[in-house]
């Protein structure tokens, strides 16, 4: 194979299905059948992976001979589980063999044979459908490979790498599921009950505050939805100290100044900076731009050790002992105590001592300054016991 191309039509993707059945009164009134009363209240059904994989991806399917809830929901479970497939078109170039060797078998449409491409994830069984032969080239046909549909659970393992290419378009699609089901969802719920009391304002699956499970909460504390009852808890609410609680947010851009999660494993503070406890990259880069050649654009710390990097240096040192290497582009230092104790220069090849030792014969370390000055305090001394005997005068 010397290329593969494959396309995916997701367009016939529904991971959250809204069901309805039945439309009693057709001529007064669009309402339908829907599956409220045996979902908890819920009125669509969920293909719990799908939407782990790729989110919420929201459709409506109609069955108007279906009059039982019950049967309805079954109905909309099996439409999901039939129809949750991912369409995928393959194009490829191979090169036949059996144009330069006849004891190869040629690649002829209808045969099935095994495709693989690592760099897309292909390794399957797939027919052959379609084969152009270029006259000056026969031997590099192009290969047309019948539509195959697949689970959308199935697709996220062999198509990642196509995926991450889509992300763009699927940001966008993502949102508009979003409001598809938002709305939806608001246009099922014609069977609610308005209930108005002295200080608060209530809409809920019955028309008792006692009896309901679903309820919208409306008062001076703010607004709240429950699935729980009249009490709650609420799962989605807006409260008067400008608080917002929600399980969900899908949004096109979320603006703020700062986000905590709450157990201090993650925080984005105002200024930009962020506290994690973990950052794990797969398959991808870290690209970082800063304004100053030195600033420590990665600092790793563990007690007195601490490791920095810039743009321009690298640098590691131990508070305790007060050691310091230092390297930049040209040179390295070796720092103890604030001094430059030893300098190469790696542009001229030269390098800078601050003081040169060795060790003696008991391995004691002898500094060679050191030992130039008594070796230069012993000659003094016998030049003053020759110069006691031997006056000279004038300059000798």
């Amino acid at each position: 194979m010397k290329s593969l191309q494959v396309e995916t039509d997701s367009s016939n993707i529904i991971t959250r299905l809204i069901p309805l059945g039945y439309q009693p009164n057709p001529g007064d009134s669009a309402e339908r059948l829907t599956i409220e009363s045996v979902n908890s209240g819920l009125p669509y059904v969920d293909d719990v992976n799908g939407i782990a994989q790729y989110g919420i991806i929201a459709g409506t399917v109609i069955f108007d001979d279906i009059t039982q809830p019950a049967n309805l929901k079954t109905a909309g479970q099996e439409h999901m589980a039939n129809n949750n497939r991912i369409r995928k078109a393959y194009e490829a170039q191979a090169l036949d063999l059996s144009v330069l060797d006849t004891s190869q078998q040629a690649l002829r449409c209808g045969n099935t044979y095994t495709f693989v491409n690592d760099f897309v994830g292909v390794n399957e069984a797939l027919r052959l459908v379609g084969r152009t032969v270029d006259i000056n080239k026969p031997y590099t046909p192009t290969l047309r490979i019948g539509d195959k549909s697949v689970k959308i659970t199935d697709i996220a393992t062999h198509t990642a790498k196509l995926i991450e290419y889509e992300m763009p378009k699927q940001k966008q699609e993502i949102l508009e599921s979003a409001k598809s089901i938002a709305t939806d969802i608001i246009n099922a719920g014609i069977n609610g009950h308005v209930v108005v009391n002295g200080n608060e304002i209530l809409i809920m699956d019955t028309d008792n505050k006692d009896t309901a499970r679903n309820v919208w909460r409306y008062n001076l504390g703010g607004w709240g939805v429950s699935h729980n009852g009249y009490n709650g808890p609420f799962t989605m609410a807006a409260t008067l100290d400008g608080g917002f609680v929600a399980d969900f947010i899908t949004a096109g851009v979320l603006r703020g100044l700062e986000i905590v999660n709450g157990n201090g494993t993650f925080h984005v503070y105002p200024d930009g900076s962020v506290d994690a406890s973990a950052i794990n990259i797969t398959g991808g880069s870290i690209n970082i731009t800063t304004n100053s050649e030195t600033y420590d654009v990665i600092q790793l710390s563990c007690g007195a050790w601490t490791h920095k990097l810039a743009p321009l240096e690298w640098i590691l040192s131990n508070s305790d002992t007060g050691c310091e290497i230092r390297a930049q582009a040209g040179s390295i230092f070796f720092k103890m105590g604030g001094y430059n104790m030893l300098t190469l220069d790696t542009t001229t090849g030269r390098v800078y001592s601050k003081d040169i030792c060795y060790t003696d014969s008991n391995d004691n370390l002898i500094s060679v300054k050191d030992q130039i000055t008594a070796i230069w305090s012993e000659i003094q001394n016998i030049w003053d016991v020759i110069a006691a005997y031997h006056p000279v005068g004038g300059n000798s």
